[in-house]
């Protein structure tokens, strides 16, 4: 049974939010934003209200970092190392050996999937390293 008593949900709420902000960072012109623009066939014009999208990514990643502490609970994990361990078992096993079938079965672009599995990769990373030390 899962243990939502025991969550740090301050740790979920810091992991929540220094991850969305990744996203900003890692999608912006200092980094892959332009490069992605390119991928999916869009001008930066062409993104014209992203607010929906970024809510929807903003919760998203709180019911990521949510089911990391709640996995993270039972596991004992409570140090940034283990909690960076798992988060990289995870997002490989689960995340973007997912996305590489989805996207080898739709023909897109591995530059693409270099770009959202790195994000969503990372992300798991700074999100168990965050949860670990504070779990």
């Amino acid at each position: 049974m899962f243990e939502f008593a025991s969550v740090n949900y301050l740790a979920v709420l810091v992991a929540t939010l220094v991850v969305y902000f990744l996203g900003a960072l890692w999608y912006s012109p200092v980094l892959f934003g332009n490069m992605w623009l390119k991928i999916v066939g869009l001008k930066k014009e062409d993104v014209t209200n992203p607010t929906l999208p970024m809510i929807f990514g903003f919760i998203a990643n709180f019911i990521q970092a949510l089911g990391l502490a709640l996995i993270f609970i039972p596991l004992g994990i409570i140090t940034p190392c283990w909690g960076m361990t798992a988060g990289l078992f995870i997002g490989i096993v689960f995340l973007v050996s997912n996305m590489l079938s989805e996207y080898l079965f739709h023909n897109l672009s591995m530059k693409h999937l270099s770009i959202t599995g790195g994000y969503r990769l990372v992300s798991f990373l700074i999100m168990g390293a965050i949860i670990g030390l504070w779990q």
